[in-house]
């Protein structure tokens, strides 16, 4: 197997650098290479019959104008102006300009917000986004998924002239595929006939990191009532649900299952509706199914209720919690049809309940909620 090779671009480059720090937490043999280059747009900015040979995508700083090069220069310009220009090369094709290639962001999420916060026109130049302080903690995940967008490259290019390349990409049959969303399938549809990032993005952002019609491993265990983290019988029950996994392109990088085919394995346990169940009552299927050594996942004065079923959306991972759809809010957050609405949960919700993410009605609805359980809150 080919192993992928990215170009990180940073303007801290050499041996002791940042720049080379960073590197070495993604690049790792047999899985993914990365080396360090100082931008350039005098080799970066070119035609592919003169790029270097062996680029399978790109990694960009966002502020590249901190240090100065051998020549007491500095960069004139940003990763993400930098990422527009490959972009732009990319869309000529590799006869004029460049082949079609990951560009990813990997900066300091100030930098992020100083730079690209709310500016809509960078949403589809990058593939992902990494924050520095964060990638060492995320470094295999971040790794993976890096390994697998050129796959999603090349399955995309030219699939708007194959009706039946949509059953590759996805890695499913023609009738679960019939089953899906029809506002997604005609999304999609229109997305493969575009620029291949375009259609990348649209597979990720729509698809791939967002629950919908695919969940994480973490949702799969919320959703299955069960703490992971204290359950030894957590990989023998996930195994039962391998015909949910999802097995199309970039598998390899995002491990997900889709929600669909989850129903219809727990269905063959003979048992109630997963959603109608609580925690425990799930587990207590489980159980009687043989799966055991189970940890029933515990509601929490943060995130209360039995039927855990969303993730709240936090910044802090202490209220990144399961929720409860009866006592979870949902943010003002425009999504497609086919995706799960963004949630927070109870204690997120009151500590932030006068931002504009909340909206009136779920601002009531915390009052009420709140009320009930006996707490008082100010108002708003």
């Amino acid at each position: 197997m080919t192993i992928p090779r990215y170009i990180f671009v940073d303007d801290t480059a050499g041996p002791e650098s940042d720049g080379e720090r960073y590197r070495n937490l993604l690049n790792k043999e047999g899985e993914l290479r990365v080396d360090l280059v100082w931008p350039d747009r005098a080799t970066l900015l070119v035609a592919e019959s003169d790029l270097e040979a062996g680029i399978d995508g790109y990694i960009l700083d966002i502020n590249l104008r901190d240090q100065v090069d051998e020549k007491g220069q500095r960069f004139l310009g940003t990763g993400a102006g930098l990422a527009q220009d490959l972009r732009l090369l990319q869309a000529l094709g590799p006869s004029q300009g460049q082949k079609a290639r990951p560009v990813v962001r990997l900066c300091a999420a100030q930098v992020f917000q100083d730079y690209l916060a709310g500016d809509n026109s960078t949403a589809d130049i990058f593939d992902l986004g990494f924050d520095k302080e964060t990638i060492g903690d995320i470094a295999p995940v971040a790794r993976a998924k890096l390994a697998a967008l050129p796959e999603l490259y090349v399955a995309v290019q030219g699939a708007g002239d194959d009706p039946k390349a949509v059953l590759t990409i996805l890695g499913i049959d023609a009738k679960q595929y019939e089953q899906l969303h029809s506002r997604f399938r005609a999304e999609l549809e229109t997305e493969l006939t575009r620029k291949p990032h375009e259609a990348v993005s649209f597979i990720i952002r729509q698809l791939l990191e967002v629950p919908g019609l695919l969940i994480s491993e973490e949702l799969l265990a919320i959703r299955l009532g069960v703490d992971k983290a204290r359950s030894e019988g957590w990989e023998r029950l996930k195994a039962y649900f391998d015909p949910a996994r999802y097995v199309g392109v970039a598998g390899r990088g995002f491990d997900r299952w889709w929600v669909d085919l989850l129903l219809f394995q727990w269905a063959q346990l003979g048992t109630q509706s997963l959603f109608k169940l609580s925690a425990d009552q799930r587990v207590t299927a489980l159980n009687a199914a043989g799966f055991d050594k189970l940890a029933v996942l515990a509601s929490t004065k943060e995130s209360p209720g039995d039927r855990p079923w969303l993730l709240s959306l936090s910044d802090d991972p202490a209220l990144r919690l399961p929720a409860d759809p009866q006592y979870a809010l949902t943010l003002s957050t425009p999504v497609s049809p086919w995706v799960d609405e963004p949630v927070w949960c109870l204690e997120q919700a009151k500590r932030n309940r006068k931002s504009p993410l909340l909206p009136q009605d779920a601002r009531d609805r915390l009052r009420t909620v709140l009320s009930d359980a006996g707490r008082e809150i100010s108002k708003t």
